[in-house]
């Protein structure tokens, strides 16, 4: 192999490994699916537990909100309020800004619930999201997933 070919297949790997490497990574999710596509006001409270591992970087902590394309959420804002294993709580009201979250097909609205959160113990935590809103069924909406995700490391 001749020397260009060889800086060529250098380059690829190292740009493989970087982009590889500075991307978020999922390392825990659970689902709640509603029944007929309606989170119904007896479902306003949804729980999810996750064991994490103890680590010394934070995470990011998001939900992703399956819905009906043209849904409007202008008025739908959260609780969440995470317990960690030892019984510690930590609790953060969330006022999504919605023309900012929703993705390009229209389906989905990611919301952050925390960009950078500490779990510095090792075990199951349960994650409860509070749905404020009025006490009405909300129809459209198909389930929330929780995500923990990485953060990229910027070097």
């Amino acid at each position: 192999m001749s020397t260009n070919g060889k800086l060529y297949i250098m380059i690829i790997f190292l740009s493989f490994a970087f982009f590889s490497c500075n991307k978020e990574k999922i390392v825990g999710s659970q689902s709640q699916t509603f029944t007929n596509n309606d989170w119904n006001w007896s479902e306003k409270d949804i729980y999810f537990h996750l064991n994490i591992d103890e680590n010394k970087d934070p995470y990011k902590v998001v939900f992703d909100i399956h819905h009906d394309k043209g849904i409007d959420f202008s008025q739908l804002s959260f609780v969440m309020i995470i317990t960690a294993p030892d019984g510690a709580e930590t609790a953060k009201n969330i006022i999504p800004q919605y023309d900012k979250i929703l993705d390009e097909t229209g389906t989905i609205s990611t919301v952050v619930a925390y960009p950078e959160k500490y779990f510095n113990q090792k075990g199951e935590y349960t994650f409860w999201i509070y749905r404020r809103y009025e006490k009405y069924n909300f129809f459209g909406i198909s389930s929330v997933e929780l995500k923990i995700l990485t953060i990229p490391k910027t070097e």
